[in-house]
């Protein structure tokens, strides 16, 4: 068997919310962010969709600097800073591996109880179980996303 280190996030994961607001994160993501960053995350709410995304500290600090460079005085790039910059959120992790989300991300992405952990490589997203499931559904069913994924794969 071969000794295989996972070092991106990836999979699909569910959690239930704590009282507080409060869930565990991934045992294999906790692995990454402790052996390649810190446990410490920065997460804020998309754009166009109701879910959240969440960056290790040090990935954050590369999106900080895009964002930096977006002219204020283009109005579309302005609306980009806006809402990234207005809307994100330092949460580290306690010392069970659970995250606090804010009240305001968990209205945005419609999080109530249950939700869904998506990794995304270099991060990754949060959302209500019930609208990833609705999401994934018309993805998965997408002639254009089934075409994309057959150019990749296909070689």
């Amino acid at each position: 068997m071969t000794n295989y280190k996972i070092t991106s996030f990836t999979g699909t994961y569910n959690h239930t919310l704590d009282a507080k607001g409060r869930f565990s994160i991934p045992s294999n993501y906790r692995e990454i962010l402790r052996t390649q960053y810190t446990e410490e995350l920065m997460i804020f709410q998309s754009i166009g969709y109701n879910y959240l995304l969440a960056y290790p500290f040090d990935v954050w600090k590369t999106f900080e600097v895009k964002v930096s460079k977006l002219n204020p005085f283009d109005p579309v790039e302005r609306e980009v800073r806006r809402i990234v910059l207005s809307t994100v959120k330092y949460c580290p992790l306690d010392k069970a591996g659970r995250i606090l989300l804010p009240p305001e991300h968990r209205k945005h992405a419609e999080i109530e109880k249950e939700v869904t952990i998506r990794g995304d490589l270099s991060g990754f997203e949060i959302w209500s179980t019930a609208n990833w499931i609705e999401v994934s559904e018309s993805i998965k069913n997408n002639p254009e996303v089934i075409k994309c994924a057959a150019k990749i794969f296909a070689e």
